[in-house]
């Protein structure tokens, strides 16, 4: 896996967790 690839996934992950706590 790339790494650019994997800190994308992370970035999604912490908007949808953001989204969530609203």
């Amino acid at each position: 896996m790339d790494r650019s690839m994997n800190q994308e996934i992370k970035e999604e992950e912490i908007k949808k967790r953001a989204r969530a706590d609203e």
